[in-house]
């Protein structure tokens, strides 16, 4: 790239002595794509987790219409891969990894410090094959919040959407248990449609009403 596309693009800034700096060093750098699967930005994460705008003018994150993640997992998504939803976005690498390395069921898509708007609630039905949507509702009040409001828009573009309560901090960093909290329906089911859904799930999920499962 050149230096004025590094800096427009907000992967670069300048110094007060006209050195071209990398904005993002030691930073996981995540790009987001439109309605269209177009690039439209980058978002920058920190080792915290913590996802840093790509520009003053832009940031990718609060984009309404932009979403990170689909593009890098259309091939699952096309095959009938379930989207989960996640607050950290290394949860969002960790749960492609595993998918691809174990029955390719799960799409790992990060919140990015904000909730999924109903746009990108649409871009993510328009992509896949399933009508169903795993939300992880994290401990922390705040990424709780998010979750929630996540799943809400969610309902307006997906069958299901089912709440799944994870425990304190990063998921990544604490894979060993899934508690379920909800189902939340866009039309109320069919008496046998939970039975229908538990076919879907790794056999590793307990399917129970208030049972912890595995993490995928």
């Amino acid at each position: 790239m050149g230096h004025e596309t590094l800096l427009r693009s907000g992967l670069a800034s300048l110094t007060d002595d006209g050195r071209l700096v990398d904005r993002y060093r030691d930073q996981l750098v995540m790009q987001s794509h439109d309605r269209r699967l177009d690039p439209v930005g980058f978002v920058g994460i920190d080792r915290d987790g913590r996802a840093r705008q790509t520009s003053p003018e832009a940031p990718v994150p609060r984009q309404p219409a932009a979403l990170i993640g689909v593009l890098e997992q259309i091939d699952l998504l096309e095959s009938g891969a379930t989207p989960v939803i996640v607050d950290h976005p290394l949860d969002a690498v960790a749960v492609e990894i595993g998918s691809r390395e174990g029955g390719r069921r799960h799409v790992g898509i990060p919140l990015c410090g904000v909730p999924i708007s109903k746009d990108q609630a649409s871009i993510l039905r328009q992509y896949t094959a399933t009508n169903w949507v795993i939300v992880t509702v994290p401990f922390e009040p705040e990424s709780g919040q998010r979750a929630l409001r996540s799943a809400v828009n969610l309902t307006e573009h997906f069958d299901r959407v089912r709440m799944l309560e994870c425990p304190p901090g990063p998921l990544v960093a604490n894979p060993s248990r899934l508690e379920f909290l909800a189902d939340l329906y866009l039309n109320p089911p069919e008496a046998d449609r939970r039975g229908d859904l538990a076919q879907h799930l790794d056999p590793e999920i307990d399917h129970g009403s208030d049972g912890p499962g595995h993490v995928p």
